[in-house]
């Protein structure tokens, strides 16, 4: 059952419930990346990661000039790993989530700024558990103070290892929340408040539905609300936790649209309650990233994709 386990702040807009897009502007940022994949901001917002499938290089772009973009880190060599979740450890060094068959590893890069670095010239390499999982469903979370990575949506689902500078421990489920059995993870991000955040797709006698769940730092569940959305693929707080964005295949409703979505706050017979809010319809969205309070950055498209930067007109 969800609910409250004391009392948290859940960073979302008290608005009146509506599934009309609120104005926005959608303006391609990259239209060369035809693979992106995932997307990781840097903390001073100056630049977005994307996860270039096609080559497994990782691209840096600028979000606020379109079309300028470098290659951060150099494609790997055959049969080596291959990136496939990213996350900012600090404005100078990437991390990745990255796979090579059934082997899982996190490694950190330090980038350059007006070179690539090679793949193979890894900071560090530390092991995840194996595993099969969907590399789509695979995401990596830096914490709001840098004390911790979480990545998710391997075996076991949520994996957590202390960070101490640019330094990563080992990981370990200890002090991991325990999804729900029929539950998977979707998308995860770290809250205002430094909450690791998770979404989940369960079944239910509708089909399946997605939730948003924030855990403290021992791995207790804090909120656990339905979201009314289906197919969520990737999840964003605006850096000043003024809102949270999620993109996601379709929502409840049979005549909603797949795209971008705001999770507004709102009340259900005296309950906390999440109302979807829809910002702009997106072709096939699988990655999100939010550099600045209005900006949101957003990998959409199929069978070739775009990176498009969403700027809502009125702030939330």
């Amino acid at each position: 059952m969800r609910g409250v386990r004391g009392a948290v702040v859940i960073a979302v807009v008290l608005a009146a419930a509506s599934l009309s897009p609120a104005a926005a502007e959608v303006r391609p940022l990259v239209s060369d990346l035809p693979r992106a994949a995932d997307l990781a901001a840097s903390p001073a917002g100056q630049s977005v990661a994307c996860v270039d499938q096609a080559s497994g290089a990782i691209v840096l772009l600028d979000p606020r000039h379109p079309g300028t973009e470098r290659v951060a880190v150099d494609p790997p060599a055959a049969g080596q790993p291959v990136p496939v979740a990213l996350g900012f450890v600090d404005d100078t060094v990437l991390a990745a989530v990255c796979r090579a068959g059934e082997e899982w590893s996190l490694r950190t890069w330090r980038l350059r700024a007006d070179a690539a670095v090679e793949a193979s010239a890894a900071m560090q390499t530390v092991a995840l558990p194996r595993g099969d999982g969907e590399p789509a469903a695979v995401h990596l979370v830096v914490g709001r103070a840098r004390g911790w990575l979480a990545v998710t949506g391997l075996d076991p689902l949520v994996v957590r290892a202390p960070l101490a500078g640019v330094s990563v421990g080992r990981f370990s489920a200890r002090h991991c929340p325990r999804v729900a059995a029929g539950s998977l993870p979707v998308a995860a991000a770290v809250g205002p408040g430094g909450e690791l955040v998770v979404c989940t797709a369960e079944s239910g006698p509708d089909g399946t539905t997605d939730a948003v769940a924030y855990y403290g730092v021992d791995g207790g569940r804090l909120l656990d609300l339905g979201t009314g959305l289906r197919g969520i693929r990737d999840l964003a707080f605006a850096p000043d936790g003024s809102a949270v964005y999620v993109v996601a295949a379709a929502s409840g409703s049979a005549d909603a649209p797949a795209g971008l979505w705001r999770l507004d706050a709102s009340l259900e017979d005296g309950r906390q309650a999440i109302h979807p809010r829809l910002v702009a319809p997106l072709d096939e969205p699988v990655a999100v990233a939010c550099p600045a309070p209005t900006l949101i950055v957003v990998a959409h498209g199929s069978p070739e994709r775009v990176v498009a930067q969403v700027e809502p007109e009125v702030a939330p």
